[in-house]
């Protein structure tokens, strides 16, 4: 939306553009490419949650009025709490809820044409949601059927739908808020535990009236509600006129019990406090509200098999709410204000561009001195390799040089010594003196006596 809406004179032209960026930011998607899933982020809650392809929860805003009937709706001093025989059950008190019925906004009588057009838009996002989110429980209900049939033959599972038909004949969306009473304790205290079990058993009327005491200290409060910041309220300072959630107290330590502020705004844009809804949600109303979708499936136990009454509870879980200001003033003081958070968005937006643009500079610079470093460390290791190489061939080049020569020499030697083997025996072969014959040596043959004279 533009920032500078003090340009422009006409207040119509204005909401058409915040609303037409509102509804850009959340598109209404197509049936067949949500499902409902596990959120891991929301394992808290439990249940499954309307999630898109790339498994985002689905969340979508529209502008609606608050039903003029105040019975449609649960908001006050005790939410939506089952109240039976004047005593609220630790149960009821944990699931503790804003109900709020929203209806299709009606153009006023007597605005331009340009009003009823901006009213048209809203009303033809309305009938668009309500179509999709019952095509969207056709789809779960459909895909569950085959495993209904086998659990449940001949019984019907009941559907609570994301789409209710009031009894005057129209459709609306019934949203409710998260839980608002956290850290509530499940079980009932042991005034057992209370007991000292080497003494006398107490008195029991005694040893009640000192848990009472006990857990009653959880609604004790140092200051009036008015004197408190919207965040620290506590459960002390919550209204209670019927005394329910004192009988409550009495019963169980809700003295770690803290409440829950869901981001609901008033036509001022002040957060709203859950013990105030009464005084801001005036019936007929017209909101601005994001709504993400949640389905209980209780069709089977932990082990898979059939329960007693199986339910599949569609639930429209508002996620963030804005009273609209009906006085021309206050539209144009949200206006301004919305402008200025637009502003802060895109600032914030911007700045966050910066930091991960420099961050993946960062990232592709150490990356560049990683692969740099690489490179120098396996060139080190190259050249020791290299001069290691160098040193070995060195070294056997030497030694195959050495063994050469002293092969050389030794076949010298052994060549020597077997020449020196044949003279001697050849000139021992030329003595032919005959020990046995009495000749006497010819004249004319050599005889070799002491190998180096000779006689005639």
């Amino acid at each position: 939306m533009s920032t500078n809406i003090d340009s422009k004179d006409n207040l119509t032209d204005l909401l058409k553009e915040y609303y037409g960026d509102i509804f850009k930011n959340s598109p209404i998607p197509d049936a067949k490419s949500v499902s409902m899933q596990r959120v891991s982020a929301l394992s808290d809650y439990g249940g499954l949650w309307m999630v898109d392809t790339i498994r985002q929860i689905v969340h979508i805003a529209i502008v609606a009025e608050l039903s003029s009937n105040p019975d449609d709706s649960k908001y006050g001093e005790y939410l939506d709490m089952s109240i039976y025989n004047q005593e609220i059950s630790i149960d009821s008190f944990r699931k503790a809820t804003a109900k709020l019925f929203f209806t299709q906004v009606y153009a006023p009588a007597n605005c331009s044409e340009d009003t009823k057009g901006v009213y048209a838009v809203h009303q033809n996002r309305f009938d668009a949601l309500l179509n999709f989110l019952q095509s969207c429980t056709t789809q779960q209900i459909d895909m569950a059927k085959s495993s209904d049939k086998k659990l449940y033959p001949g019984q019907t599972v009941d559907v609570t739908t994301f789409v209710h038909l009031h009894d005057l004949g129209h459709y609306g969306i019934r949203g409710k808020t998260m839980n608002i009473f956290r850290n509530v304790p499940s079980k009932k205290n042991r005034a057992s535990s209370m007991i000292n079990i080497r003494g006398k058993l107490p008195d029991p009327r005694v040893l009640r009236s000192s848990e009472k005491e006990k857990n009653l200290q959880a609604l004790e409060v140092s200051k009036p509600v008015h004197e408190v910041n919207i965040g620290d309220r506590s459960l002390g300072h919550w209204p209670d006129s019927e005394g329910f959630i004192q009988s409550l107290a009495e019963k169980h330590d809700l003295s770690g019990v803290q409440i829950h502020i869901p981001p609901i705004y008033d036509a001022q844009g002040s957060l709203v406090h859950p013990m105030d809804y009464s005084d801001v949600f005036i019936p007929g109303c017209v909101v601005k509200v994001v709504l993400g979708f949640h389905l209980w499936d209780i069709t089977r136990a932990n082990n898979g098999r059939a329960i007693p009454k199986p339910a599949r509870i569609f639930s429209n879980i508002v996620q963030s709410l804005h009273i609209l200001p009906q006085d021309e003033d206050d539209v144009r003081l949200m206006l301004h204000g919305e402008a200025i958070e637009r502003v802060r968005y895109l600032d914030q937006q911007k700045n966050e561009k910066l930091l991960a643009e420099r961050a993946r500079e960062l990232a592709r610079q150490e990356e560049v001195l990683r692969i740099e470093q690489s490179m120098i460390k396996a060139k080190t290791v190259a050249d020791g390799k290299k001069k290691r190489l160098e040193e070995l061939r060195t070294q056997t080049t030497g030694s195959y040089m050495k063994a050469g020569a002293d092969l050389d020499y030794a076949q010298g030697v052994k060549r020597k010594q077997s020449d020196g083997s044949s003279v001697e025996a050849n000139d021992t072969k030329r003595i032919q003196v005959d020990v046995n014959s009495d000749e006497k040596p010819s004249r004319t043959k050599n005889v070799e006596i002491d190998n180096d004279s000779t006689k005639p």
